[in-house]
């Protein structure tokens, strides 16, 4: 018992490094200790700490679920394996109970976490396999009935948003036309329930098309050809519907994600009056030009 005390007293200690699998062991030490004292004294202290240990697994998960990426989920997808004890009283909440809360003054719901937040929540609750696919997509739905439509615009945005930052290319400087597609294939295949839930089937239909546009126009080696140029205008009416699908107001957020509907566009521009310049009629050597101080001069032979 003193051995458990001091363990669980020295996950508070300031500059305390515990791993996470670190925190399940001793979880699953303490059960077991628990559970053969048969209700003695011991026993229901060592309950009442393995109570404590979960609001501070609880609150670490939390944190993981809105802020973490991909390899800090998998971590911990990895340390929960086998404790199913914890994934069941996770599992008794629901979404909706956990990003939302209900205004007392206007009695409406609203979101307790930025939009951003709460699609990391969403996402990562996906991944890291403790919400079903169907309860998932069952919360999801409630979120959408209970919340205002501009806060459902917000997750919608920002779910989309963090598809497109995973599909920065190697330079980082805008986004890969390949990785967009794949990461939308991937997304759509992967987290099918949530997707639905999210966006309806004509929306799934523009993301997927705007992505196989991007992947054509963005990967074409400065091609500025006329059909280059068919496929540039067809990505920017594309995502001018995206944008309005959406419901997209904050543009400069976007256009520093998005891949050059800004820079492609410049340099579009710049090709098309360098060929312009080179398509213009040459002048011969032995011909001169008019000078400044000439122009508008008559020459008298």
């Amino acid at each position: 018992m003193k051995d458990f005390l001091k363990r669980f007293n020295s996950l508070g200690a300031k500059n305390s490094n515990v791993s996470i699998k670190g925190l399940f062991d001793l979880r699953k030490q303490i059960t077991t200790k628990a559970r053969g004292g048969k209700g003695d004294e011991s026993s229901v202290a060592l309950n009442k700490m393995k109570a404590q240990l979960d609001k501070k697994i609880d609150s670490l998960l939390e944190t993981a679920l809105l802020q973490g990426d991909d390899v800090v989920i998998k971590t911990w997808r990895d340390a929960i394996k086998g404790y199913k004890d914890y994934k069941q009283k996770w599992e008794s909440g629901n979404l909706i109970d956990r990003l939302t809360r209900v205004n007392q003054q206007s009695g409406n719901r609203e979101l307790v976490v930025a939009p951003e937040s709460a699609s990391n929540y969403i996402f990562n609750s996906s991944n890291l396999g403790f919400i079903n696919k169907a309860n998932l997509q069952r919360d999801i739905l409630k979120m959408k009935e209970n919340l205002s439509p501009e806060a459902w615009g917000g997750i919608r945005q920002e779910v989309y948003l963090k598809i497109i930052n995973a599909s920065k290319s190697a330079q980082k400087d805008g986004i890969s036309g390949a990785k967009l597609l794949t990461n939308v294939n991937k997304v759509l295949q992967d987290n099918k329930p949530l997707m639905n839930a999210l966006f309806k089937p004509e929306e799934i239909a523009l993301l997927e098309q705007f992505a196989r546009v991007a992947n054509r126009t963005l990967n074409t080696q400065q091609n500025f050809s006329n059909t280059g140029a068919a496929q540039l205008n067809a990505m920017q009416n594309m995502w001018a519907n995206v944008v309005t699908v959406l419901g997209i107001k904050n543009m400069n957020k976007w256009l520093a994600a998005i891949p050059g509907l800004r820079a492609i566009s410049d340099r579009f521009r710049t090709s098309q009056v360098k060929q312009a310049v080179d398509g213009s009629p040459s002048v011969s050597p032995n011909v001169l030009g008019p000078t400044p101080g000439a122009i508008g001069a008559t020459t008298t032979q």
